[in-house]
């Protein structure tokens, strides 16, 4: 069994031996055993490869064929930089061309540069549209875990603390530590991760004789403020986005992205974007507007301090 599996992870390898002359060619001039280099370079760029393909194992066919190719692009043009470096130990110092040279070695330099970057960015994108196609309650899950050990760590301290075994820290620190996270998922309206948490603690609590959370502590009137928030959201979510249109821009309260939107028709002035980063927003490449989280005081901010409009302000906000 155990060949088996071994012979279809071989079989999964990606090869980059269609480029092993041109890596051969690419060392004549900096190497007294350009066969070795060129081989040794393809062994060296078909391992990154094939870690970069084993990390993305979970990235559809497509993407990972287009990464492939996207990498191989990228080898292609490495080797042919590196195939116009020259070095005067392998062609002689007479008349070496050393400005020639210098400025073939800055262009290896920079399509290496290029491909490592190509990797690790690519690598990242994919690695996030995986994470985004899992199933919501897979990631609920995975979260889940290691916020349970999070707060079964606080509660071994604490426990430690209350036996006599460990008394060098402040009880109330590490209660804390368990109760914030608690009050921040109520507040974001994260139901699951609050009852999940609720019910590990009554189930600790009931263990030991001196409670790890004290039953008149607020926090066990979090899963009913979740309730509410996530009932809020879902409100706001559902109403429809409104838009508001100015001299060359408009500003759109996006209530499904929880954004406040500044969208131009024309990339302004310097001045313009200064103006408008000073006051809280960021470039969204991926939304093509500037934005920042839909809240009262961005709402304030947007309408009565950046464009100054007091006939709508109340309205708004």
């Amino acid at each position: 069994m155990e060949v088996i599996i071994n012979l279809k992870i071989e079989t999964m390898k990606t090869t980059l031996e269609e480029y092993k002359e041109l890596a051969i060619r690419a060392h004549y001039n900096t190497s007294f055993s350009p066969d070795k280099r060129g081989e040794q370079i393809i062994k060296d760029y078909e391992q990154a490869l094939n870690d970069d393909l084993a990390e993305i194992s979970e990235a559809t066919d497509q993407e990972k064929e287009k990464y492939i190719a996207g990498f191989k692009s990228k080898f292609y043009d490495l080797l042919s930089a590196k195939s116009r470096c020259a070095s005067s130990m392998i062609t002689g110092p007479s008349n070496f061309p050393v400005r020639r040279a210098q400025k073939a070695n800055d262009m290896e330099h920079k399509r290496s540069e290029e491909l490592y970057d190509y990797r690790v960015k690519i690598t990242k994108m994919l690695l996030k549209g995986v994470q985004n196609r899992r199933p919501e309650s897979e990631k609920n899950d995975e979260a889940w875990a290691k916020y349970r050990k999070n707060i079964l760590g606080h509660v071994a301290t604490i426990v430690a603390y209350d036996t006599g075994i460990d008394r060098q820290f402040t009880r109330r620190l590490f209660v804390n530590a368990i109760v914030k996270p608690i009050e921040t998922n109520a507040k974001n309206g994260k139901v699951d991760m609050v009852k999940r948490a609720l019910d590990l603690l009554r189930e600790v609590n009931d263990k030991y004789d001196k409670p790890i959370i004290a039953l008149k502590s607020k926090v066990w009137e979090m899963e009913a403020i979740a309730e509410e928030n996530k009932a809020d959201q879902e409100y706001v979510a559902n109403k429809e986005s409104k838009e508001y249109q100015y001299d060359g821009f408009k500003v759109i309260i996006n209530y499904k992205e929880d954004r406040i939107q500044i969208k131009h028709d024309e990339k302004p002035e310097r001045s313009v974007i200064d103006e408008i980063k000073k006051h809280g927003f960021r470039w969204s490449p991926r939304g093509v507007v500037w934005q920042r989280q839909l809240t009262r005081n961005a709402m304030y901010v947007t309408f009565k301090l950046l464009l100054k409009d007091e006939k709508l302000i109340e309205e708004k906000v």
